[in-house]
C-alpha cells in the first residue's frame, strides 16, 4: 500500500518535470494510519516540496488519480466491513460512522 502510493507521488513529480539532483525523489515516502473512521496519508519529503505542491497541484494530482481511488478504498472496505458487522450484531455505536481520508505533506 504505502509502497504504491509512494510510486504515485514519484511518478507526479517526474510528470511535472520537477527532477533536477533527483534529491527530492529519492526522498518521498508515504505513510498510511488508520483510525476508527479515519484514514490519514502523509506524504514526506524533502521540505522544498511545499513550495511546488500548490504551484503543480501535486496532491490533486495524487488524490484524482485511479491508484489513489483504489488504494484509499482498499483501506476503507476493512472499515465499513467491520462498521456493518457490529451493526448486525448490536453493538452499540458510540459515534456516528463517517469516514474520512486526509492527505497531509510532511504533516501539514
Amino acid at each position: 500500500m504505502n509502497e504504491e502510493l509512494t510510486n504515485l507521488f514519484k511518478s507526479i513529480i517526474v510528470k511535472e518535470d520537477l527532477i533536477d539532483t533527483g534529491a527530492l525523489l529519492r526522498s518521498i515516502r508515504v505513510f498510511t494510519r488508520v483510525n476508527y473512521s479515519t484514514i490519514e496519508i502523509n506524504i514526506t519529503s524533502k521540505y522544498y516540496v511545499k513550495y511546488l505542491k500548490d504551484r503543480y497541484y501535486l496532491v490533486q494530482q495524487f488524490i484524482d488519480s485511479p491508484i489513489f481511488v483504489q488504494e484509499s478504498g482498499n483501506l476503507l472496505y476493512p472499515l465499513i466491513e467491520a462498521q456493518i458487522i457490529n451493526t448486525l450484531n448490536g453493538v452499540p455505536q458510540s459515534q456516528s460512522f463517517d469516514p474520512k481520508v486526509t492527505v497531509l505533506v510532511n504533516g501539514k
